[in-house]
């Protein structure tokens, strides 16, 4: 059965032994699988084991984790979660194997995020679409949000002003769960309030926007804006240079791999992430990403007190470098 993250509630009104989630929304696809868990632990699957599925995954374990069960009579619920990578060739047939006769004593919840078209187009995908209850979750399109916005405001008891909702979505950039941690803030600075554009700054102004992993995210798409507002933002937040320059040399040795054999098979991450480098290898010269790699050794010195430019310094050239 094949049903939209929106419908969820109806169709938990029975459990099924298999779920499968495909999307690109983090945030949906999390909570589609809090709904499906807490109406599992209702019906007495109290015992949860959760995996996240590498390419190096062992999918024999599947068929073992469900003879163990079917040993000690537990109830359980198994997640797995694969970002990026399809099963492969030995993954399709065991899963196959699996859904044809799933285990009785166990409730199966997959989430398949980020996976290109080609992977979902396999045949293990039509076989979890035929044997399990296929939820897909659709990413909001930009015109969207801001209802959302307004809609997960009103959960929370809280009414925003329009010149309030436009600052929160400038600010969190149409990252749903930064969005929602906000809201969530608020609720507790300013319960069953009315929020203006004031309030929002001060809230906003005193919270951890971005992540490590954003400054990482522009700098391999390329977006110069966004790069140096986050390191910005991180210097003024007190983030250690050394923090920073680790995260970036790795962009730059998985850069340099990628440009010198042509490929991101040994490149470890979701295929998204993937694509971004493989697309970045193809717009930088070998030389630039060696230009890169000095750069960061100069870095790496100017922290331990040697040379004459900062490390701050040093660091905001390195994000400029490539743009």
């Amino acid at each position: 059965m094949q049903i939209s993250y929106q419908n969820i509630d109806e169709s938990l009104n029975s459990l099924d032994k298999i779920y499968a989630i495909s999307g690109d929304e983090p945030l949906f696809i999390q909570e589609t699988k809090e709904k499906i868990r807490k109406k599992c632990i209702n019906a007495g699957y109290t015992d949860r084991e959760s995996i996240v599925v590498t390419k190096d995954y062992n999918w024999s374990y599947l068929l073992k984790s469900s003879e163990n069960i079917d040993m000690f009579d537990d109830q359980k619920i198994l997640e797995l979660k694969m970002a990026g990578n399809g099963p492969g060739i030995n993954g399709s047939k065991v899963l196959k194997a699996y859904l044809q006769q799933p285990t009785e004593s166990q409730i199966l919840i997959i989430s398949l995020e980020g996976l290109d078209k080609k992977t979902l187009s396999g045949t293990w995908v039509k076989d979890l679409q035929k044997h399990s209850t296929f939820i897909t979750v659709q990413s909001l399109r930009t015109s969207e949000i801001t209802p959302w916005i307004i809609q997960r405001a009103k959960q929370y008891n809280l009414e925003f002003t329009p010149d309030a909702t436009s600052l929160l979505l400038e600010m969190t950039e149409g990252n749903l769960f930064t969005t929602l941690r906000e809201i969530q803030k608020l609720s507790l600075l300013h319960p069953n309030e009315k929020i203006d554009y004031e309030k929002m700054a001060n809230a906003i102004t005193n919270s951890s926007i971005y992540g490590v992993f954003d400054l990482t995210n522009a700098f391999i798409a390329g977006n110069k804006k966004k790069t140096i507002k986050i390191f910005e933002y991180f210097k003024l937040e007190g983030v250690a240079e050394l923090q920073i320059l680790g995260l970036l040399s790795k962009e730059l040795s998985n850069l340099y791999s990628v440009k010198t054999t042509g490929s991101t098979k040994n490149i470890f991450g979701p295929q998204f992430y993937k694509d971004r480098l493989l697309q970045a290898s193809k717009n930088l010269s070998l030389s630039d990403i060696k230009k890169g790699l000095v750069k960061v050794a100069d870095i790496d010195a100017a922290s331990k007190g040697q040379g004459t430019q900062s490390s701050w310094q040093g660091l905001r050239q390195l994000t400029q470098l490539f743009f």
